[in-house]
């Protein structure tokens, strides 16, 4: 897929989180793993993460790459992190911003819940919602395209 606006525009800086938790360091299983990917430890074996899919516990969202430590902002959803990269993976708490990616033919109002999908967001009922997008506006379905959002961690935020 092909993301609406790169990450590096999006944001126009190098923060991709405005929060207070906490930054773990985990290595990526498989190519797939990119900036603002939430991810999943379940079904892997420490320290490795790989996308989170819908319904799995969720470990954090991927924010860095480390040894060396680097913030690339390039390394979004259309350039992915090679295989065995070891990641910083931030661990959200309640009331932390992020912005994450959101899945192509996805439609997610300002304010309404999203979960994960496939490292992706996705809009969900508040029983399954891991947050909110704050995104002005929202999100409007885009057929093969990705869309960067802010959003805000937590159901009861």
């Amino acid at each position: 897929m092909t993301l609406a606006t790169a990450l590096k525009d999006k944001i126009q800086g190098a923060i991709v989180i405005y929060g207070t938790g906490r930054t773990e360091t985990v290595q990526a299983d498989g190519s797939d793993i990119f900036l603002t990917a939430i991810v999943t430890a379940y079904g892997e074996s420490p320290p490795s993460v790989d996308l989170a899919g819908s319904g799995e516990p969720v470990g954090g969202v991927i924010i860095e790459e480390q040894f060396p430590y680097n913030v690339d902002l390039d390394k979004d959803s259309d350039d992915t992190f090679d295989d065995d990269t070891w990641l910083g993976m931030y661990v959200p708490e309640s009331g932390d911003l992020l912005y994450l990616t959101v899945a192509t033919n996805s439609t997610i109002a300002q304010d309404y819940w999203f979960k994960a999908d496939g490292g992706f967001i996705v809009s969900s009922d508040k029983a399954d919602a891991l947050g909110t997008v704050i995104e002005p506006g929202g999100i409007t379905a885009v057929s093969g395209t990705e869309q960067i959002a802010l959003c805000r961690w937590g159901v009861d935020a």
